[in-house]
């Protein structure tokens, strides 16, 4: 386990030593952090108020994981299966005294620690800029409860990731990966609104799973199901992708 903690390490080093993974994050925090400002601004012209303070984060979070935060998986998955197989280091990674396993898991580790950091910054920033409205409500409450919803949404978050490092096994080129994941999502989403059954079973109808479990509409059971078809989803794609990336000739 300790090296996979420390290949884990390396490979989340990996992802924030390109620029573009570093630069996608900060952007996020300051439009996370400007949007907070601008929707108060115009709320006190306008005189309506449709977002107060202790709701702002959690409606940050409702667009962040249905738009941004899967653009920045499979960047993630693309550059450190796809991008890696295209320049031939991956092979490299195979030379050392690890087993493939292990190397998949740490990869895996690495993206999902990265979607749990941009989870964590949007969740500060939003609170941050939630202080700007005016209309506060209760903005402790408001923290417990987005802090309660960001939390959630890890789970879905984690199960994202292994999706999208699954789809990354099939290519060969991070750039050819990427379009092809952003392909996929977009056709499920556009299908799930056409097919109701595609909407229950698609696991990206899953990612923001806080609207769900926090809705108070729904019993117990049905969140446990909820949680438990998710997670499978997340243990078929891990043994589905290992499987090809075990199989891959380098």
């Amino acid at each position: 386990m300790n090296i996979v903690i420390k290949n884990s390490i390396n490979e989340l080093n990996k992802i924030f030593l390109r620029k573009k993974n570093v630069f996608f994050l900060s952007l996020t925090a300051i439009i996370t952090f400007l949007l907070s400002i601008g929707v108060n601004l115009f709320q006190s012209k306008v005189g309506i108020t449709a977002v107060i303070g202790s709701n702002y984060s959690i409606a940050v979070l409702g667009f962040f994981v249905k738009i941004f935060l899967p653009l920045f998986i499979f960047l993630a998955a693309a550059d450190l299966f796809s991008g890696e197989l295209q320049h031939k280091t991956l092979k490299l990674s195979l030379t050392r005294p690890i087993s493939r396993f292990k190397v998949y898991l740490s990869k895996n580790l690495a993206i999902g620690t990265y979607a749990i950091i941009n989870l964590l910054v949007v969740f500060i920033v939003s609170n941050l800029g939630a202080m700007f409205f005016r209309v506060k409500g209760d903005i402790l409450i408001g923290i417990i409860r987005s802090f309660a919803a960001y939390a959630i949404d890890i789970i879905p978050a984690l199960v994202f990731t292994i999706a999208a490092v699954f789809i990354a096994q099939f290519f060969k080129s991070s750039s050819t990966a990427l379009i092809s994941s952003i392909f996929i999502y977009i056709a499920l989403y556009f299908l799930s609104m056409f097919f109701p059954m595609v909407l229950r079973l698609s696991f990206t109808n899953y990612l923001d799973l806080h609207v769900i479990v926090l809705s108070g509409n729904i019993s117990i059971l049905k969140i446990i199901n909820t949680l438990m078809m998710v997670i499978s989803y997340g243990i078929i794609f891990f043994s589905a992708g290992f499987y090809f990336f075990d199989k891959k000739n380098l």
